[in-house]
This record gives structure tokens, sequence and C-alpha cells, in this order.
């Protein structure tokens, strides 16, 4: 993960990067024997979720304001990691496997927004 220095002094635009980091964790999934580590702006128990996904080239700090923004208006958002070197059967399985945790942790309300490679696959 890039330090919160970095992402939060290139990536966060519009908001006070300090609550924006505040307000990040990150959770680990397993897919297919890898542990991916996503971002996740958490919430309350009774309250829908979003999952993000980058395009090719992105990763989930570039998209931290946006899900924080998003995370703000009420939702539990989680942002996937960088997709490098991967092909995209191999992407949709970690899509998948993904939004299966997301779904058994915090039930089936789940949006799924995605650019490029990652809007793609999902």
């Amino acid at each position: 993960m890039q330090s919160p220095g970095f992402w939060t002094s290139h990536y966060v635009t519009c908001t006070d990067p300090a609550d924006v980091a505040r307000a990040a964790e990150t959770i680990s999934v397993s897919s297919s024997g890898e542990t991916l580590e996503l971002l996740h702006f958490p919430r309350g128990e009774d309250v829908p979720s979003i999952l993000v996904s980058p395009g090719s080239g992105g990763h989930a700090h570039v998209f931290a304001e946006l899900a924080y923004l998003i995370h703000r208006l009420g939702y539990r958002v989680f942002v996937m990691p960088k997709h490098g070197g991967r092909t995209v059967d191999q992407l949709v399985v970690r899509h998948r496997d993904v939004i299966g945790h997301i779904a058994a942790r915090y039930g089936d309300r789940l949006g799924v927004y995605g650019e490029g490679l990652g809007g793609y696959v999902a």
C-alpha cells in the first residue's frame, strides 16, 4: 500500500485529505490463492455497498476521494486493487470472489462501478 502522504497529496483534490485518510482502511480478501488488499470505507450494518473497479492502469488510491464521497452519502465502499498483469478471465474470478466476500459479510445490496478494464470485467 502506498503511504498516505503520497496518495493524499496526489489524488485527493477537493476534500480534506486527512478526512479521507481517517475514513479509509484496508481489508484482505482471498482469491485463487492470492490475498487482495482492498481499500475500504466502512459504514454501519444496514447500508448498501459499492465496489469500485479501476481501469488497467489505476490503483485503489486513485479512487480514494471518489470512494470517500460516495461513503459520505451513506454507502459502504470497497475499491479493488490494481489489475495489472492478469487476463480478463483471471480478473472475472477476482471480482467474483470479492463480490462473494462482500455479500457474505455485509449483505447482497451491492452495486459495482468500473472504469476501463475494471468496467469491462464488472
